[in-house]
């Protein structure tokens, strides 16, 4: 089997032999997983939640079991360890299995699902899902009968796995409200197996490819730590989404640039992204339930591969709309810029199709000038429930801001998981090919080329996305507003600064109580 497996990057070719974020991870083989009759992005989210939730599973029952086999055979201060830490990333898996589980309900049942298959009913379980059942009945009695912890270690346990068990319920009641929603009885026409949809042999293979290469050591469930399979599994549960997630944004982007524009099922769309976001949020705090020692203990065996090589997550991110140039310079100089990427560059992004639909309402003469459609959206602010003709094109806008607070949280969590993990050191991926060591007496900030950190930081420099809407909060007059809930323009709030102490140029006021025009297509032209 070919280490690369298809990898996209140019450097692939270059030292075939030198593993990287695509072979390290098996992202190739993950995606072919994909089975070929998935037609619609609710057949794909629906996969990437069944594939995630196996890997999910899988990685509960090894924790769960290892907190037995650490009960079993090691001293008790180090079983009072390891059972805290176990469960801790129990309760972090099983958070995140119950909000996907959610977020899925929300986009398949609460509301008109669009999947091009059904599931016969017979055999839907999710495998592992019987196995982790037995493995937390079993932590359970542990807990109760093992004598060797203090009262208020036990209480301390005990409360972790109620608050995991409150969780692993949530996931399974909406898992089997979902089945009611995706299944047909036997003998319709259109039906799929479950093994048809989840290949486990197939995908615990794709996933299990690591693990055989680089941690041979990993696939023995005996063991007392499983921190490499959450490695692992963290970041393939974040291929197996990124797909799917990327599918509903081009839906949403289809949606504005249709000739008759769908507003409000692009505004839905968009917030289905922005919770997919928070979700990622979540999925990257579970390896931080290692600490830096459980992370260095096999950091040497990673070889190779950055998740600054990820395509799944640059695409996402281009379509969106970052074309910050600082970006796109890096990702050319490390060979990340693919064919697939530079297509996906010169084609409009989920920005560009919304200053479209600007520039349709007659709001816009140019798409290019971020500046007038700044003013353009702050003349159109108003209060909830206040009369507005484009409260659509805003409260999409409104949605494109709550996905860039989201993608910028992540990025926060990531910088976080980072400086947690492993601090200063440099990149083992393609960014860190020629880092300079640490030097005594030096601090790393002042060092060269460390690439982790300090590349992470860069990217909170990177230009906003939406741009435009956040700099037309900024030219909001708050007297403006005040007509609209029956105040004079001209009264004065408590706490209130004078309109002429905070007038700047280029932004005038609007004085007297009369509401301000929302304007037209005529008045933007005669500018």
């Amino acid at each position: 089997m070919s280490t690369v497996c298809g990898c996209p990057h140019g450097f692939a070719g270059k030292r075939p032999q030198r593993p990287h974020y695509c072979s390290y991870i098996q992202v190739q083989h993950l995606l072919a997983t994909f089975p070929p009759f998935l037609a619609t992005t609710d057949d794909r989210l629906l996969y990437s939640f069944y594939a995630s939730s196996v890997l999910w599973l899988r990685l509960l029952r090894a924790d769960l079991r290892a907190i037995d086999h650490a009960a079993r055979d090691l001293p008790a201060l180090r079983c009072v360890a390891l059972a805290s830490k176990h469960l801790r990333r129990g309760l972090a898996v099983g958070n995140v299995l119950a909000m996907q589980a959610r977020l899925i309900n929300t986009c398949l049942v609460n509301r008109r699902a669009s999947l091009s298959f059904r599931l016969e009913a017979h055999g839907l379980a999710i495998p592992l899902l019987h196995e982790a059942s037995m493995a937390l009945r079993a932590v359970r009695a542990g807990l109760h009968a093992d004598r060797r912890y203090s009262a208020a270690e036990s209480e301390t346990l005990t409360g972790i796995l109620a608050l995991l068990e409150d969780c692993y319920q949530d996931y399974l009641r909406h898992t089997r409200r979902l089945s009611q929603r995706i299944t047909a009885p036997g003998g319709d026409q259109g039906l799929h197996p479950m093994h048809a949809l989840i290949d486990h042999r197939t995908l615990m293979h794709a996933a299990d490819i690591t693990l055989q290469r680089h941690h041979p050591q990993a696939l023995n469930e005996s063991r007392s730590t499983h921190d490499e399979l959450c490695f692992i599994t963290a970041h393939q549960a974040f291929e197996l989404w990124f797909p799917s997630v990327l599918a509903c944004v081009d839906d949403a982007m289809a949606d504005m640039l249709r000739e008759a524009p769908d507003i409000a099922a692009a505004e839905a769309g968009v917030r289905r992204v922005a919770a997919f976001y928070q979700l990622f949020g979540d999925m990257i705090r579970i390896p931080q339930t290692m600490s830096a020692a459980d992370y260095l203990a096999f950091r040497s065996q990673l070889e190779g591969g950055s998740g600054l090589e990820s395509v799944g997550f640059r695409m996402l991110e281009i379509t969106i709309g970052q074309r910050d140039p600082i970006l796109l310079r890096n990702l050319e100089k490390m060979h990340l810029l693919t064919d697939e990427l530079s297509a996906r560059l010169s084609r409009p992004s989920l920005s560009d199709a919304y200053l479209h639909l600007l520039l349709r309402a007659g709001l816009l003469r140019d798409p290019t000038d971020l500046e007038q459609a700044a003013s353009s959206i702050a003349a159109l602010l108003r209060p909830t429930g206040a009369p507005n003709p484009h409260a659509a094109l805003i409260a999409l806008g409104e949605s494109l801001i709550e996905l860039e607070q989201e993608l910028d949280s992540w990025r926060h969590h990531h910088l976080s998981m980072v400086d947690r993990m492993i601090g200063y050191r440099k990149s083992l991926g393609v960014a860190g090919n020629d880092p300079l060591p640490l030097k005594a007496g030096t601090s790393p900030a002042s060092n060269g080329k460390l690439d982790g950190r300090p590349y992470l930081l860069r990217t909170f420099a990177y230009q906003r996305i939406f741009s435009y809407l956040w700099e037309a909060r900024s030219l909001v007059r708050e007297e403006d507003m005040r007509p609209w809930l029956g105040m004079p323009a001209s009264a004065s709030a408590p706490g209130d600064v004078p309109a002429s102490s905070c007038e700047g140029p280029g932004l005038p006021v609007t004085h007297g109580g009369t509401v301000p025009a929302i304007p037209e297509a005529s008045h933007v032209a005669a500018k």
